[in-house]
């Protein structure tokens, strides 16, 4: 019986530790790191992000950000990948493993790199 891994190996955790992922985020321990779980990871990603259409917009002006027409890109996964895509099916990001929690990892590295995960982690005060 194949089985399917459910944290992250000392490969990943390093991976996700270079990429800046605070180890006080981890909810595991391996012998050698910290470890992921993987609902824990997916916690940690924003269910939709979204882009401003213009740049240039200061974000601290919520009337200004209410009436940019930006793209909302949903979170969507199944057995082995992991995208945000928008309504239209454009997608802002695709990642694909040979299991789920590899994609995760690659989804998590782009988030962090995007700023995404840091936003998600202070809002919710971690």
């Amino acid at each position: 019986m194949h089985r399917i891994p459910t944290t992250t190996d000392v490969s990943q955790s390093q991976r996700l530790i270079a990429a800046g992922l605070p180890t006080a985020t981890s909810d595991s321990v391996t012998a050698v790191s910290p470890a992921w779980s993987l609902s824990r990871l997916i916690s940690l990603m924003p269910n939709d992000i979204c882009y401003l259409a213009d740049e240039s917009i200061d974000t601290t002006d919520e009337e200004a950000v209410m009436s940019d027409p930006g793209i909302q890109y949903d979170l969507r996964m199944n057995n082995n990948s992991v995208r945000y895509a928008s309504y239209s099916e454009e997608e802002k990001f695709c990642a694909y493993g040979a299991t789920l929690i590899d994609a995760v990892v690659d989804a998590v590295i782009w988030l962090l790199d995007e700023g995404w995960i840091e936003k998600e982690v202070n809002l919710r005060g971690e």
